[in-house]
């Protein structure tokens, strides 16, 4: 309910920054996605196993002058690759996702010569999951719809950074990195408590994500 709220916050804000008189900027852009996720159960910690894929959708960047800015956009994301979690056969195994991403970030561009500028920004990105499922061993068959369990949950928030550069205010080229503040691990791992709350079992689940795209500016 809490992460629904905030996601709620998030798409007003970013509706009132478009409506700002600031100069603005569309653009479409898209790139490659690593995002590797680390299990902690009780005091043992392991990598769960990266997946890969790609995001793709439109962004908005917002010049409020002296090379100050606030960028927001909605874009898509789909991750496939095997993970592994220890003692949970069941969600080791082929996994797919399908997300919808909304970044808030603020930052600042700076000139480095004519034509090109250098840019850094910082700040959160609300993450809403569409579909995610496992197909542990590989199996078809065994092919498991990780939402409806409530192995995993829909909602994250990821907070990070990115750094590029725009070539004559058309192209931009970026690199970023986001880690996931929110515990990813369901009440289908967990168990709930009698009034409905997810179990704190000691089991937590975090992800973090690497990308690097190219964006056209309109």
């Amino acid at each position: 309910m809490i992460m629904k709220r905030l996601l709620s916050i998030a798409i007003a804000a970013s509706m009132m920054l478009i409506g700002t008189t600031a100069f603005a900027q569309v653009s479409v852009g898209a790139g490659y996605i690593n995002e590797p996720s680390k299990v902690k159960i009780g005091d043992n910690a392991s990598n769960m196993g990266a997946m890969n894929g790609f995001y793709a959708g439109f962004g908005y960047d917002i010049n409020e002058g002296e090379g100050f800015g606030i960028s927001t956009g909605l874009y898509y994301s789909f991750l496939t690759g095997n993970v592994s979690v220890p003692s949970l056969s069941f969600l080791s195994g082929d996994m797919t996702e399908h997300a919808l991403n909304i970044p808030v970030k603020a930052g600042f561009s700076v000139p480095v010569g004519s034509g090109l500028s250098g840019f850094l920004n910082f700040g959160p990105t609300f993450v809403c999951g569409l579909a995610s499922s496992i197909k542990p061993l590989g199996v078809d068959l065994l092919k498991t719809d990780n939402y409806k369990h409530e192995y995993l949950n829909r909602f994250d928030i990821m907070v990070g950074a990115n750094i590029g550069a725009v070539v004559n205010n058309m192209f931009r080229i970026s690199a970023g990195y986001d880690f996931g503040c929110l515990d990813q691990f369901g009440a289908g791992i967990k168990g709930k408590n009698d009034d409905g709350s997810t179990k704190d079992r000691g089991y937590s689940l975090n992800r973090s994500r690497i990308k690097v795209g190219v964006a056209l500016l309109f």
